[in-house]
């Protein structure tokens, strides 16, 4: 099995064992109901972009208004080298069969994580996600929205890899110089 799969393997088995986040309740303000799935329609940087301006913020455009507490809980941006140490770990502990300690991992990820602001528009179906660092110049990032993201009307987000159903969404870019 390749290293890569083993990651994506990895990466499914801590979004299918974690429900930590919960649907929150949108700080306050009310989401219009909607029926459905909720699903990803637009991220910008658009996956596989390059030459990407570090000073530029991520957009997510969604189908439906969104939780927008379950969206910011399952979201990471992640970068250069904290990006490497995070795949390689995930293959690491996948190799060793050491992911018992889910909650150890989830924290540890959170620490090498690069943070960042959302911005919710009025129907909380759009965000502008504000980086608090400017990006690294000449970088490889990775968006990773994995499996507990729901809807307003508390419907868990449709996610596909690949074309495949899956339990995250993984987006990769590239800045420019």
């Amino acid at each position: 099995m390749k290293k890569i799969d083993l990651i994506l393997i990895a990466i499914a088995l801590i979004a299918g064992s974690l429900y930590i986040w919960g649907c929150g309740n949108n700080n306050g303000n009310p989401v219009q109901a909607a029926s459905g799935v909720p699903q990803i329609l637009k991220i910008v940087p658009a996956d596989g972009a390059t030459n990407v301006a570090g000073n530029s913020d991520l957009a997510i455009t969604f189908n439906m208004p969104m939780d927008t507490a379950s969206v910011r809980g399952a979201f990471f941006l992640s970068g250069g080298d904290s990006m490497t140490t995070w795949m390689d770990s995930l293959g690491h502990h996948m190799m060793m069969g050491n992911m018992t300690d889910m909650s150890h991992m989830m924290d540890w990820m959170d620490s090498i994580m690069d943070t960042s602001r959302f911005e919710w528009n009025q129907s909380h179906d759009s965000c502008l996600v504000h980086p608090y660092a400017p990006l690294s110049p000449n970088t490889d990032y990775m968006i990773l929205m994995y499996g507990s993201i729901k809807g307003g009307n508390g419907m868990m987000m449709d996610m596909e890899t690949g074309g495949e159903k899956s339990n995250y969404e993984m987006f990769h870019f590239r800045t420019g110089p």
